[in-house]
């Protein structure tokens, strides 16, 4: 299986993740020049969102308020066989 969105997951970790028919995985990424770096990788959104919210980066302070980094985001990745 090959994984477009991921390109630094194994194969055998893309195995591990089909075996156990897990259809949805979410990915904590960051944007970078280069584009999309994952920080994270959860079978569970709240896990996610969790890891996400203890990033201190992820959060900014605009006029008295915070205010989610654009940068920092959760991306739902489908597995496919």
């Amino acid at each position: 299986m090959h994984m477009h969105l991921l390109s630094g997951l194994s194969e055998e970790s893309a195995r591990e993740l089909s075996r156990y028919r897990f259809h949805t995985a979410y990915a904590v990424c960051k944007k970078t020049k280069k584009g999309d770096e994952v920080l994270y990788l959860s079978l569970f959104k709240d896990s996610a969102l969790r890891f996400k919210s203890a990033i201190p980066a992820a959060i900014l302070n605009a006029n008295g308020r915070s205010v989610a980094n654009p940068n920092y985001f959760v991306k739902e990745l489908r597995l496919c066989l």
